[in-house]
């Protein structure tokens, strides 16, 4: 082969390997995915049968149904406190709903007063837009509350007591609370979830 043919197979070579790398070059793609994400909310309602500023007459049952409704559009776990001043408690029953046992703590309300606060906690998910079963019944003043020379006391066995609040206008609180489902195995650990979250040592008085 002479040089002038063995050139220009070179030249020819070459301009092949640079129009494949011309070619090459383009090959490209280009793919992207948009993913959309729905965030969702928790919303709770405390739901009452209950006519506000029902007289409290010793010895008879008023009805105080309460329940709780998940408003939101997610599952939440929820659970449901009810708050009575503390130097009342003795002398006021609350009346579960069948199958409700609450626990119980006194704690400080953001007014600075004492309360005696019963948890329930709903063991089974609520579903969004559904309620749970009526926790709370009614409750009933003690037949031993009169009122005697301008205050409350409590009568037993004939002996007189100061109960020390004025029962004129006394209030039971009812307050609902709600965890999303995600991320925890039970109510037991969404509720304390929440409190650490939150680190509250007192509870809502309005």
């Amino acid at each position: 082969m002479s040089k002038k043919t063995l050139l220009l197979c070179l030249c020819i070579v070459a301009t092949l390997v640079v129009g494949l790398g011309s070619t090459l070059a383009y090959l490209t793609d280009v793919d992207t995915k948009v993913n959309t994400f729905t965030v969702g909310n928790v919303d709770i309602t405390v739901d009452e049968e209950f006519v506000q500023d029902s007289p409290l007459t010793p010895g008879v049952e008023v009805n105080k149904d309460a329940r709780l409704t998940n408003d939101g559009a997610t599952p939440a776990w929820v659970w449901m406190t009810v708050s009575v001043p503390a130097d009342v408690n003795e002398y006021l029953t609350l009346n579960w709903a069948d199958g409700v046992t609450p626990e119980s703590e006194q704690m400080t309300g953001d007014d600075g007063n004492e309360y005696m606060v019963y948890t329930v906690l709903v063991e089974d998910q609520l579903a969004a837009g559904e309620s749970t079963d009526w926790l709370l019944d009614s409750v009933t003043l003690s037949e031993a509350v009169d009122y005697q020379n301008g205050e409350y006391v409590a009568v037993v066995d004939g002996v007189v007591t100061p109960i020390g609040a004025d029962l004129s206008e006394l209030d039971v609180i009812v307050s609902g609370y709600a965890v999303q489902v995600d991320g925890f195995d039970d109510v037991e650990a969404a509720y304390d979830a929440y409190h650490d979250q939150w680190n509250d040592t007192q509870i809502p008085t309005d």
